[in-house]
């Protein structure tokens, strides 16, 4: 906009209602339901019920469906190794491996 650069302006608009479309606005809603929810009356309900309220607002512009507020989550999965101890992989802390480290 700086620039005057309307097709660099388009672009950067169309990346943007890919990203609501295909990405945030999918998901964000339901996050900022669970943080809400997860930590009442605290700063992270706050800002999940902004998250919510922007998300919402930016799909509203350019009219893109947001998701549901109850999105199924996938199911989690245990792994053999942590993040902490070295595999990188997604895992249930409580349920680690027991020569695992991380409380």
């Amino acid at each position: 906009m700086e620039q005057n650069d309307l097709t660099m302006l388009e672009e950067t608009r169309k990346a943007q209602k890919l990203f609501l479309k295909d990405h945030l606005g999918r998901f964000a809603p339901s996050f900022s339901n669970l943080l809400t929810r997860a930590a009442p009356g605290s700063f992270y309900a706050a800002l999940g019920e902004l998250c919510r309220k922007f998300i919402l607002l930016e799909c509203t512009r350019f009219g893109i469906p947001t998701g549901p507020e109850n999105l199924r989550l996938r199911p989690k999965t245990v792994v053999d190794e942590c993040f902490t101890c070295g595999s990188g992989e997604e895992v249930i802390q409580d349920m680690c491996d027991s020569n695992c480290n991380v409380e």
